[in-house]
């Protein structure tokens, strides 16, 4: 024990160092994306305060401070997949996230160099990652427990601070319908299942006020 009169500072840190805040790279240092889920089933902490991937901002990076390109080059090539894969992994993470109620921080957003973990670049022009990470944390949003064909239950979070009492709309190629949902304050509800088709777009609207919040995703 510190004695009384000594700083106390909150510890980041990878899986395994039993920190305060995780520092969990799935899809980037290890394995992938949605490996997020067995990482907190063996990990687990109340925050993770540091997730996602690299992304080019530009062509012919070869070096830029603080990005790894060796690793980023070991999942994709050009920066049009480059942005598209960090936008890929911000969304299954923060998903995951926000479904099981582990607090999530968004923890680059601007680039310091040509390349980085942020999603806007150096020049504050945004990366795809910028809009996947806004609308994955949307405060009140419909996901997929489990986005792959099949049956999948749908989750509303509600990190609103108030109730939300909604009906949510879903559409998977020919199929649709709708379930009633009542949330509370900085709640989960789970309802369904919906069945989910082999390929195509499955789309999620969850009414919210005067909004139509909508989630779509491309199985």
């Amino acid at each position: 024990m510190l004695p009384d009169d000594r700083p106390v500072f909150p510890v980041v840190a990878a899986p395994g160092v039993d920190a305060d805040a995780g520092s969990y790279y799935p899809g980037w240092d290890y394995g992938d994306a949605d490996d997020i889920d067995d990482l907190l089933d063996r990990y687990p902490v109340d925050v993770v305060a540091e997730f996602g991937a690299g992304a080019l901002a530009g062509d012919a990076v070869t070096d830029a401070a603080g990005f790894d390109r060796d690793r980023h080059d070991r999942r994709v090539s050009e920066s049009a997949e480059s942005g598209a894969y960090q936008a890929e992994v911000l969304r299954t993470v923060t998903e995951h996230l926000r479904r099981a109620g582990v607090g999530a921080i968004a923890f680059a957003l601007r680039d310091t160099d040509r390349a980085g973990m942020g999603v806007y670049a150096r020049d504050g022009t945004p990366k795809a990652g910028a809009d996947a990470l806004a609308e994955a944390f949307e405060p009140a949003r419909a996901f997929l427990a489990d986005p792959s064909p099949g049956e999948s239950d749908v989750v509303v979070v509600n990190d609103r601070p108030r109730p939300l009492s909604t009906t949510v709309s879903w559409r998977a190629g020919d199929e649709g319908g709708e379930l009633d949902a009542t949330v509370n304050t900085s709640g989960r509800w789970t309802g369904g299942p919906v069945t989910l088709p082999d390929g195509g777009t499955v789309e999620l609207v969850v009414p919210v006020e005067d909004r139509q919040v909508e989630t779509t995703y491309d199985l």
